[in-house]
């Protein structure tokens, strides 16, 4: 969590050229779009029945996550299989960006750890450690 903090602007954005590519070859399109039209459905999501946490980034209507629509990540959500239970969706208002767990864009790893830590002990039964 600490990292963010301790490294720069520019070699956060050096970093970020390692391991994020910000041109995609135009033929995955195809494959996309067959994905999200033959597996994305309620039906694929229905046969998932294990425990689930979705954690998204939306602070309010201006301020949300301009790679996914975040209605799209809770219909989703809402159609797993899995008990209401055991499904937890938590947004992370202050990410400032799609990418909420990585310390070289997101502006709230510490949320991000603890309802994943919380979800961990609450839902999946997982013991504590310091």
């Amino acid at each position: 969590i600490e990292r963010f903090h301790l490294v720069g602007w520019r070699q956060r954005w050096i970093l970020q050229q390692i391991y994020w590519n910000g041109k995609y070859r135009i033929e995955s399109l195809v494959q996309m779009e067959e994905i999200l039209e033959d597996k994305m459905n309620k039906s694929m999501f229905e046969k998932v029945k294990c425990p689930s946490l979705t954690l998204y980034y939306y602070k309010n209507k201006q301020e949300q996550d301009p790679t996914m629509k975040v209605s799209a990540m809770l219909e989703m959500n809402a159609q797993l299989g899995t008990p209401d239970s055991l499904k937890v969706a938590v947004p992370i208002p202050n990410a400032g960006f799609h990418v909420i767990g990585s310390y070289l864009v997101s502006k709230d790893l510490e949320t991000v750890h603890t309802e994943a830590r919380k979800f961990a002990i609450e839902k999946l039964g997982m013991k504590p450690t310091n």
